[in-house]
């Protein structure tokens, strides 16, 4: 089977229904690679901390966007 990459923003804020997406993806979705994980740079090591599944990665905003007036997570 190939297997994918997929992107998520995530805030801290929506914790809780990521549990529920993480479930999902982990029961239905076995073509997932890796989840690169988008969240603001002031929530980076919080997120980081609750997020313990190898499949998804963690990274910050200014990443993949440097210049904060086109920052899309809100």
């Amino acid at each position: 089977m190939r297997k994918i990459d997929a992107v998520l923003p995530l805030t801290l804020s929506d914790i809780e229904r990521f549990r529920i997406l993480e479930k999902s993806l982990e029961k239905y979705f076995e073509g997932l690679n890796k989840c690169w994980v988008i969240t603001p740079d002031r929530e980076y090591t919080w997120i980081k901390r609750k997020l313990n599944n190898e499949k998804f990665h963690v990274i910050r905003e200014t990443t993949i966007i440097p210049d904060p007036s086109l920052n899309f997570i809100v």
